[in-house]
Order: structure tokens, then C-alpha cells, then sequence
């Protein structure tokens, strides 16, 4: 970039920043850059910068101090801060787009589709969302539902379709989820659309061979895990109360041997919650990727297993205590703290309602996987999925955007929270235009996640520092 003496650096609006390991870290809620740590150079530049000097004054005021720094490296860190989105220059000559117009020019033309393979699962979870029966997909109805997708996806201009098996257990029924996935990609390639797979698997069926052809066929793998030991037997046994842990650990080293993509995900009750610190370090030992979900209340849950705000703040503070001092090589930043995504700003908590749909196994469409008991509509009848999403969602229009929502409108995390997940809300504020039943442990870990992830940039780079770059 050709910066000019006369430019005037300007520092984006609602900046967090904040000093971890002797060094400061800073945070723009409405970049996707994440947390931008910087080192004692890029620091003393930043802190110049006033909204109102020049960068001429900046030299002058650098070079008082130091009279070895010379313009050009001025102008590199103020380069660097740029492309960073930690500032901007000439405030009257750059027109800051609105959040929302960057948001949605920015926003992948991606559909996200759960498919829901079957109710039939060899585990007996607690707070598990689906009514357990034999029934399962046919596989008929499924082919020709693969076919609608892709090529009405298509249609509508999207360029990406991520599919997701689910039930139940997927692996129940890993031939015909193989067969659907042949035809997916023989109907994505012949609509030059990008289609790829992910399975929701308890992994205890998951043996080096199933692994393998997992492997083979670029499935990612989503692991539900609990806790460790009883902690997850409590919430996950097997089917007659058999303990399930030993299992889901040997489905994971087998993914592990093979080398396959995967995470785990860990649902947070009232039950477990005090095992987030143990679970943490578990995970971190064992190099097991790992994010956390909040237990979402449904009609199939037998009992209401919301941990309480003070438990989960107290606990979770416990776990990324435990992150701190053995950080990952891969960012938290999305995932970690149930639907809060702080390297990626959005206006939505979700693609519900806009570019999300659910197929049950009896070929009605859903607008949710944890409320797949509510059909809203048939995928294969006249009509184009994408019309059907926005038609059969109960979220739209009551959820909108954030910004539409006056409780969270001025609260400067609500681009990596968007008021939460609406289901909640609903189930406790009997509403969807509402702030999250869980703002308050929302606005008290984000710092702390955020103070978490420059400490692992600062161990990542190897030397100490990370400039802003």
C-alpha cells in the first residue's frame, strides 16, 4: 500500500485489547482476522495512533525517541496494522461499509444438510434430541432426495453443499450412507458443485477398517464424547446402561492411526460440568481436537440438565486455566464456547431459516436437528429447497438479525454471538427476539477465550513474539 505522510490512521471502532505474557493483544469484533498480538515495535505505533495524527506526526514522535527509526519502517508496521483490520486511514475519505453489507458480501454461498440416516442407535444418551425406533431411511427416497439437493442447490447458486450424516448412529447404516454419498458426488460433478461429507458418530463402531474407509472416502468425523470415564457413561451408555467410554476411546485411536480428520464434541449438563478442567487437560494430552456444546433442552431430554451460570462460568474459567498452560497448535476461537465464533462475524447465530436443511428419514424436511420431531414441509415435492428452507424455518422471520434485536444491538460481542442460540431463548423467554439466557456467561468467558488465544500465538511463534501480520 502507498501510504502517504498526510494519511491519517484511523483505529477501527470497538476494539478489545488487553496484555498477556508481557505483551499486547488486540481484538476487532467485525474482522476475521481473530486476536492480533503484538510486539514492542507494532505496540508503540498502535498507541501513537490517535484518530487524529498524521502519519508525519507519527514519525516525528517516533523519531524524538528513537532517532534510528527511520519512515519507511513506520510506514511498514502502519501497513502491517492495516492489514491486520486493526486501522484504516483518512476516516473522510474511507467509507466504512455497514457490518451487515460486509457480512453478506463476505458470506460463502455455502448449504449446510444434516441427513438423518435413522432413529436407531446401539447408545441410550440422556438428553439425546431423537425418539429411539426402528425406522430408518429408505434408500429409494434417499437417492432421489441427493439428486434434488445437489441439483436444486445449484439452481439457487450455491457453490458448496456440506452434508452431514446423522441420526441415531450413522454407522448403523454405513452401507447406504456410502451408496448416497457415490450419488452425491456423481450429481455434484455433473452440476460442477463442490459437495463434501462429515458424519455424527459415537464412534464405538468405529474400527481401524471402518476407519479406513472412512479415510478413503474424505469423511470428516465429528466424535460425541462427554467426559472421561463415568463422566461420559453417565450421560452416554450403551443401550441397557452398559458403560460406553472404552469404546468411543477405541473408535478415536483408530481415527488417530489412520490419520483422519476429526474432533470430538462434548455436550456441557449440570452433570458434567464440574469435569470441564479434567476433561480439558484429557483432551490436551491425548492431542484430541475438541470443542463444547451447551445442553439445548427438547422434548426427548429426561430430565433439564442446564448447568446454572455461576457453575458454568466457575468451571469453564478451570478449563481454559488448563489451556493456558499447554495450548493447542490450532485456534479456539470457534467452538469452544458453544455457538460463539470470534474469527468470523456474522449477524445470524445460525444457517437455520437461511441455508440449512434438515432431512428426516421418512423424507420431510426440518428446520433443526435438535427439534427434527417438528416437519415443516416435504423435500420431494414441486418446489426448490431453498424456497422450502425459508418457508418451513419457525425462526424466520421472528430471529433476524442481531442488530434487529435492541438488547444486543450495541453490545460489542454480538457479531460472535448473534443473542445465542434462538431455541433456547424461546424455551426460556418465550420469545425470539431476545438477548441469550446465557449473555451473561457469554460476555464473562469471551475475554478469557480471547486472553487464551493470544497466549498460544505467543507459544506458537516460536520465538515469543507475533507481529501483527
Amino acid at each position: 500500500m502507498n501510504i502517504l505522510l498526510s494519511d491519517r490512521p484511523v483505529k477501527y471502532p470497538d476494539l478489545y485489547n488487553n496484555r498477556v505474557e508481557g505483551f499486547n493483544y488486540v481484538y476487532n469484533p467485525i474482522s476475521s482476522k481473530g486476536v492480533i498480538v503484538l510486539n514492542s515495535e507494532s505496540e508503540y505505533i498502535f498507541n501513537l495512533i490517535d484518530n487524529n495524527r498524521t502519519v508525519k506526526d507519527i514519525v516525528s514522535l517516533a523519531t524524538e525517541v528513537d532517532p534510528t527509526v527511520t519512515t519507511k519502517d513506520i510506514k511498514q508496521i502502519i501497513d502491517l496494522l492495516i492489514s491486520s483490520q486493526l486501522i484504516y486511514l483518512n476516516e473522510e475519505k474511507y467509507q466504512l461499509k455497514s457490518v451487515e453489507e460486509r457480512i453478506a458480501v463476505s458470506d460463502p454461498k455455502l448449504l449446510r444438510v444434516w441427513v438423518h440416516l435413522s432413529n436407531q442407535c446401539n447408545l441410550r444418551c440422556i438428553y439425546c434430541f431423537v425418539h429411539k425406533s426402528p425406522e430408518k431411511m429408505d434408500l429409494k427416497m434417499a437417492t432421489k432426495a441427493m439428486e434434488k439437493i445437489v441439483s436444486d442447490a445449484k439452481k439457487a447458486g450455491y457453490l458448496e453443499i456440506v452434508c452431514t450424516f446423522g441420526g441415531g448412529e450413522p454407522l448403523q447404516e454405513v452401507e447406504g450412507m456410502l451408496k448416497l454419498i457415490d450419488v452425491g458426488r456423481r450429481v455434484a460433478k455433473k452440476n460442477s458443485i463442490l459437495l463434501r461429507f462429515g458424519i455424527v458418530s459415537n464412534a464405538t463402531l468405529i474400527t481401524e477398517k471402518v476407519a479406513e474407509i472412512l479415510k478413503r472416502e474424505d469423511i470428516f468425523v465429528a466424535v460425541s464424547m462427554d467426559g472421561v470415564g463415568e463422566y461420559h457413561d453417565r450421560q452416554r451408555p450403551f443401550v441397557g446402561g452398559g458403560p460406553s467410554f472404552q469404546a468411543v476411546k477405541n473408535g478415536i485411536d483408530a481415527l488417530k492411526k489412520v490419520g483422519l480428520r476429526f474432533n470430538t464434541t462434548a455436550v456441557i449438563t449440570s452433570k458434567n460440568v464440574s469435569h470441564l478442567p479434567a476433561m480439558t487437560k484429557y483432551f490436551l494430552q491425548e492431542e484430541i481436537p475438541f470443542i463444547y456444546a451447551l445442553y439445548k433442552d427438547n422434548p426427548n431430554s429426561q430430565e433439564d440438565m442446564t448447568a446454572s451460570d455461576e457453575e458454568l462460568i466457575k468451571y469453564f474459567r478451570l478449563a481454559f486455566d488448563e489451556i493456558y498452560k499447554n495450548p493447542p497448535k490450532y485456534s479456539l476461537l470457534g467452538g469452544l464456547l458453544d455457538l460463539i465464533i470470534l474469527n468470523a462475524p456474522h449477524i445470524h447465530p445460525c444457517r437455520s431459516g437461511r441455508h440449512y436443511l434438515v432431512l428426516r428419514h421418512d423424507g420431510d424436511i426440518s428446520f433443526c436437528p435438535v427439534r427434527i420431531d417438528i416437519p415443516t414441509g416435504k423435500l420431494l415435492t414441486k418446489g426448490n429447497i431453498a424456497q422450502k428452507i425459508h418457508n418451513g424455518s419457525v425462526l424466520i422471520p421472528k430471529a433476524r438479525s442481531v442488530n434487529d434485536v435492541d438488547i444486543c444491538s450495541t453490545c460489542v460481542w454480538r457479531y460472535a454471538c448473534c443473542g445465542g442460540c434462538p431455541l433456547i431463548t424461546k424455551i426460556y423467554k418465550d420469545t425470539y427476539n431476545s438477548n441469550s439466557p446465557l449473555c451473561h456467561v457469554f460476555k464473562s468467558l469471551i475475554p478469557d477465550l480471547l486472553r487464551i488465544e493470544a497466549k498460544r500465538l505467543i507459544v506458537q511463534s516460536g520465538m515469543g513474539q507475533h507481529d501483527a501480520s
